[in-house]
């Protein structure tokens, strides 16, 4: 698990928001499987990871914003679906993103494309639960 690069690590740092958030009282978005993911994640990361990026608490203006960020790309894509039945959402860049399962219950045309590292870590982790199709390559070519 230990194969994230300084560059994919960052995509840590988005799915810790989007947990911080979701862990507030009232929070913007409700995302239980990226608390999943995160705990899952934890403690695969060495020592200096967890403590740079995991265990410290981020600002809330960050956390509410990538929050209300997710939020809104969930709306597009939820609309997006519920307009276009055999429509396929490609995710760029998806980090470990949860929208898959935010956006609806129902089974979805769905592709998420990351660095191979990513996408490997972000297998290793959800395991069974991924019923999508994921492409590790740069998007840069």
């Amino acid at each position: 698990m230990d194969i994230l690069s300084a560059v994919s690590e960052t995509a840590l740092i988005t799915l810790k928001a989007r947990v911080q958030e979701a862990e507030k009282d009232e929070p913007v978005i409700r995302d239980e499987v990226a608390q999943e993911c995160l705990a899952s994640i934890r403690p695969y990361r060495p020592v200096e990871t967890q403590n740079r990026l995991l265990n410290r608490s981020l600002p809330s203006s960050l956390t509410r914003y990538i929050a209300l960020r997710a939020r809104k790309y969930d709306a597009y894509t939820k609309a997006f679906i519920a307009e276009n039945r055999a429509g396929l959402v490609v995710s760029l860049g998806c980090g470990f993103d949860t929208r898959y399962w935010r956006v609806s219950d129902k089974a979805w045309k769905y592709i998420e494309v990351d660095l191979p590292e990513v996408i490997e870590a972000k297998k290793k982790v959800l395991g069974d639960s991924l019923t999508y199709q994921m492409i590790g390559c740069s998007v840069w070519g």
